[in-house]
């Protein structure tokens, strides 16, 4: 299983209300049509140990494999999530990565 990881910040004087809205009401449906989409998933990020994270939210989007995630990708759904203006107008510090997930046994 592929994971596309998004990680976020927003820009500084950002409506956090106003954000949270559009990002679940417009935005994560948007993303959430993606052909092949297997599973999608968000999460604040809170800082770990004595570090602050430089982001605000994570978000995973699981596909089966490489083509499907390209043809996702590829497709006019992907397009409408990317030309989420009002979105992408609030984020800043965007890194994106695609990670090959491998679940362990616990012991």
């Amino acid at each position: 299983m592929l994971n596309l990881v998004t990680l976020f910040s927003l820009k500084p004087g950002t409506d956090i209300e106003g954000f949270e809205r559009h990002y679940t009401e417009v935005h994560i449906p948007l993303a959430s049509k993606l052909p092949g989409l297997k599973k999608y998933t968000r999460g604040l990020v809170r800082a770990s140990a004595n570090r602050p994270s430089p982001y605000y939210r994570m978000a995973q989007l699981y596909f089966e494999d490489y083509d499907s995630l390209r043809r996702a990708l590829a497709s006019p759904q992907s397009q409408a999530a990317v030309n989420d203006t009002v979105f992408f107008s609030q984020v800043e510090g965007l890194v994106q990565f695609i990670a090959e997930e491998e679940e362990l046994p616990l012991p």
